[in-house]
Order: C-alpha cells, then sequence, then structure tokens
C-alpha cells in the first residue's frame, strides 16, 4: 500500500481498492492511520487540484525496512 505512492502521481480510490483487494473505506482507514503515523501525507485538495497522498521520511524509511525484510523472507531467511 505505502509503495503506490512512491510510483504514481494519482490513483483513483476505486483502481486502489482493486490493487490491494480491500474496500473503499478500508484504503481510506489504512491511510489514515498511516497518517496519524507520520508515515503520509494524505491527498488534499489545492485550489482546484488534488494533490496525491504523498510518503514522508518516515514513510519512506518505513517502507525501506519493510521492503529488505520481505525480500529476506523471500529468499528463505
Amino acid at each position: 500500500m505505502l509503495s503506490v505512492p512512491c510510483r504514481v502521481q494519482w490513483m483513483h480510490p476505486d483502481r486502489r481498492a482493486v490493487l490491494t483487494r480491500m474496500s473503499q473505506e478500508q484504503c481510506d482507514a489504512w491511510v489514515a492511520a498511516c497518517a496519524a503515523r507520520g508515515l503520509v501525507v494524505p491527498a488534499a485538495r489545492r485550489w482546484v487540484l488534488l494533490r496525491h497522498a504523498e510518503l514522508t521520511a518516515s514513510g519512506l524509511a518505513w517502507l525501506d525496512a519493510w521492503t529488505v525484510e520481505f525480500t529476506r523472507r523471500a529468499a528463505g531467511g
């Protein structure tokens, strides 16, 4: 879920729900929980344009740590 904001400028909430196999409400709750932990700056409307959700420095570090862990697990470690 955190890797999505790293790779795209914007994603429709319906598509995010399909990719994560979670309901739109679950996705919104997950993003809100990440925002509360300082991992994500949620999407916000600026004038007319919508700013996409952005990972914070803490979110990037957390994502990097889990990427290393998942890679280790996938290698059988």
